[in-house]
């Protein structure tokens, strides 16, 4: 029994484990005296992990030490116990390797060099943030949304952060320009707004002084259905940009649809004066698919002026 290397070390991993009240927190096994403050070493472990911890230790086969008592200061690595290629923590994750931490400024910090930066740019360069004014969508419905609207060729991975911001990295530079410079793009009629991702980014949303909102002209007499009346009557409201399809095929010709870009600086108006060369004149109705949040003090779009700082009473 006492030629057994498991029979002389499995008391000393038990009960010699904790110092100064440390240690780990499990069970022991085998019948040993300890107290139960180490785990137990099983698996690949076995008495090839003690005869390890042996020839580390500086302990015998008979469980004694050259000076028959455990030095302080030459405890055994954890990573002694198990095989590097058996251990249970590598799992699919990133193996990892330890570096040691350089001197720099007086201060001991970790140094990623400029090619470990680069590797991680390059992975990110297709990648766009974005955030909706006012209210946000579901994630699931905001995402399956916008891949109907963006007709992309290749493929995109799509995350929230706990900011609210939306990550799209693509596996294609020309679709990431194509979200980018194309739109707007609209989900529950709020548009997003978009921004290429860059080690700077700001994650935070930002105040816009002009938005693109979706406007209807219920009823407008069927001779005003031209690019240049539509761009005449949107200048009332903002800067014209589009109309939707069925407008330009007059399919529908109950009210025309166009989207245009308006500013922060003026209240929206709820009707259009329109005049024509003939004396024949009308109030245009205009009806917003959605109104953004507009504060009337900083002239932004994004904020209430009710639950802006200075609009609760912040300035004196």
């Amino acid at each position: 029994m006492a030629g057994d290397p498991a029979i002389g070390l499995l008391p000393l991993l038990c009960s010699g484990g904790k110092e100064d009240g440390g240690g780990i927190e499990g069970s022991c096994e085998g019948g040993g005296s300890g107290s139960g403050d180490w785990p137990a070493l099983g698996g690949t472990a076995g008495v090839a992990g003690l005869e390890k911890v042996a020839a580390l230790g500086g302990l015998g086969l008979q469980g004694e030490s050259s000076a028959g008592v455990l030095k302080k200061g030459g405890g055994v690595p954890w990573s002694a116990l198990f095989s590097s290629s058996s251990s249970s923590l590598l799992g699919d994750g990133l193996k990892l390797s330890f570096v040691q931490p350089e001197e720099i400024d007086g201060v001991l910090a970790a140094k990623c060099s400029d090619s470990i930066i680069k590797e991680g740019l390059d992975k990110w360069r297709n990648t766009l943030m974005g955030h909706f004014i006012g209210g946000r969508p579901s994630f699931t419905f905001a995402r399956d949304m916008l891949l109907k609207q963006w007709k992309i060729s290749g493929h995109v991975d799509v995350n929230l952060l706990d900011s609210g911001f939306f990550k799209f990295r693509f596996s294609l530079e020309e679709d990431k320009i194509k979200v980018l410079e194309g739109g707007p793009w609209y989900v529950q009629r709020r548009p997003m707004i978009r921004r290429p991702w860059s080690p700077n980014v700001c994650l935070e949303r930002v105040d816009l002084c002009s938005v693109p909102v979706w406007v209807s002209l219920p009823n407008l007499p069927f001779h005003y259905w031209s690019s240049q009346a539509l761009s005449s009557i949107g200048s009332f409201v903002g800067q014209p940009i589009v109309t939707n399809k069925m407008t330009r095929s007059m399919e529908r010709l109950s009210y025309t649809r166009l989207c245009v870009e308006v500013s922060a600086e003026k209240e929206l108006p709820l009707s259009v004066p329109v005049y024509g060369d003939d004396g024949f004149a009308f109030n245009q109705k205009v009806v917003y698919d959605w109104k953004p949040p507009r504060c009337k003090h900083f002239k932004v779009f994004g904020h209430f002026f009710d639950n802006c700082k200075l609009g609760s009473g912040g300035q004196s």
